[in-house]
């Protein structure tokens, strides 16, 4: 194994996101991945393994906190993987962190692939499973939507460009929608 090789890390993950639902599932991983490499532009990425591991636990937080058996599996594979415990503490904070509140440019970077998913055609899509699967009714889900189209925040300078565009085709079709409810 590479030293923070991003798909050796999914391999390991794979089976924590088998009971995750279809909004975070490891599909959803797999995509903010993808977007690593635009979401880079203009920053200095000084960690890729933080980077990777940010990914690749992005959905996790929840299994590592505290303390648990996967908390210490995770810690074994990445001391296997040359990481010190200073580094799996870092990276610890920084997976709990990076969701609401990134601070490095690879807190930044995942922060913004996961936020993209919510813009455009993808989240709206997403929105609208999620809703249907809560019981409510369109007039509910875009309501829903909107409000958290207006609060997602992007830190990135390509994610910020990204999230222009995402918005407004978000605001046209919600718009076109509701003009036919």
């Amino acid at each position: 194994m590479v030293r923070g090789e991003l798909r050796a890390y999914l391999d390991f993950v794979r089976p924590q996101y088998l009971s995750k639902d279809v909004s975070h599932d490891l599909g959803h991983i797999l995509r903010i991945g993808q977007r690593l490499g635009d979401l880079e532009r203009g920053l200095t990425v000084n960690n890729r393994p933080l980077l990777h591991f940010l990914v690749a636990w992005h959905g996790l937080a929840d299994k590592i906190a505290g303390g648990s058996w996967f908390a210490d599996a995770t810690r074994a594979f990445l001391r296997a993987d040359e990481w010190d415990d200073n580094a799996i503490d870092t990276a610890y904070v920084a997976l709990v962190r990076h969701t609401s509140s990134p601070v490095t440019a690879e807190e930044r970077i995942v922060h913004d692939a996961n936020g993209l998913e919510t813009l455009g055609a993808f989240g709206i899509a997403k929105a609208f499973t999620k809703g249907g699967s809560e019981g409510q009714t369109y007039e509910e889900t875009i309501a829903t939507y909107e409000r958290g189209l207006e609060k997602a925040e992007f830190s990135t300078p390509r994610g910020q460009e990204l999230a222009l565009e995402g918005r407004e085709y978000a605001r046209e079709f919600l718009a076109r929608l509701r003009g036919e409810l």
